[in-house]
């Protein structure tokens, strides 16, 4: 078992913004289309593996884990505002994070970041827009890494540090004028619409690990949903009537389903298939959830 204390956060946290600073770049996986989604490019796992080297990867995720506990905030200040005022580093790491699949894991890390900055300082108010950035723009950058660029940078309000920092270096961004907002209204919108039932949604539930959201609908199925991405990830078709509840299993291999037809059903979720159904019940079933030793559902 290894120990890492603060002062060796504190050298990993330095290293990887070293790392940053000098891998990151435009367009680092050479897309050649900006009207493809991220799981629309040929060969994108491929093209991940050839041009985001294992540290760069390593440091785009953990940068701020290492961050945060390397000690007072304080001492790493310094580093920080080098980081973020660092070129169109911020950027360009955000199209990373797109491409591997983790700005929403990324941007809940970033609240407790904001955390650990006890008080109002300038990085703080840095870090604090990037985060509003990711929470505004989730659907396009989760989707498509060129949308940083193409669309997300383009509606960023004029008098943030963001428009002041990167504006400058892609005059030929599209241009929005006479926006309403100059300045990033207070207020929290949603940060995913999740559409493909065709009927009323009667439940929804998260995985324990928060990366899907499971739901039941009067169109008769129950639908896994990738949070990240807002893309189905499964689709269970048998029940004959509304599915009225559902719950992933603490594992999350397993879901349960209850449903107006009376029966409730297990569902496998990395096989896509059904385990079990059971019938029992002369009435609607309007609930349904497992045991914690995932054993029996009730």
């Amino acid at each position: 078992m290894f120990y890492i204390g603060s002062e060796q956060h504190y050298l990993l946290f330095q290293r990887t913004a070293d790392i940053l600073q000098h891998q990151l770049k435009f367009n680092i996986c050479n897309l050649k289309s900006s009207h493809q989604l991220n799981d629309e490019v040929e060969d994108l796992k491929e093209k991940i593996d050839r041009n985001i080297s294992e540290e760069l990867g390593y440091s785009a995720r953990y940068w701020m884990y290492h961050m945060i506990n390397s000690g007072d905030w304080t001492s790493s200040h310094d580093s920080i505002l080098e980081l973020l005022e660092s070129g169109n580093t911020m950027l360009y790491w955000t199209e990373v994070l797109s491409l591997l699949g983790c700005v929403r894991k990324i941007m809940l890390e970033m609240t407790e970041v904001i955390e650990w900055i006890k008080r109002e300082s300038k990085c703080r108010v840095q870090l604090e827009e990037i985060r509003t950035f990711l929470d505004k723009f989730i659907t396009p950058i989760s989707q498509s890494a060129c949308h940083v660029y193409t669309s997300a940078l383009s509606f960023v309000p004029e008098r943030t540090w963001l428009a002041k920092q990167f504006w400058k270096n892609f005059e030929q961004r599209v241009a929005i004028f006479n926006t309403k907002d100059q300045n990033w209204q207070k207020a929290q919108s949603y940060t995913r619409v999740l559409n493909g039932h065709s009927g009323f949604v009667f439940s929804v539930a998260f995985s324990s690990d928060n990366r899907y959201v499971v739901s039941g609908s009067a169109d008769n199925t129950v639908t896994i949903w990738d949070v990240e991405t807002g893309q189905q990830r499964a689709k269970f078709q048998g029940h004959t009537n509304r599915v009225t509840s559902t719950a992933f299993s603490s594992d999350d291999k397993y879901v349960a389903s209850g449903s107006y037809d009376n029966t409730v059903r297990i569902w496998g979720v990395e096989t896509g298939q059904p385990k079990a159904e059971f019938q029992g019940h002369t009435d609607e079933v309007t609930s349904v959830a497992f045991f914690s030793d995932n054993k029996y559902v009730v």
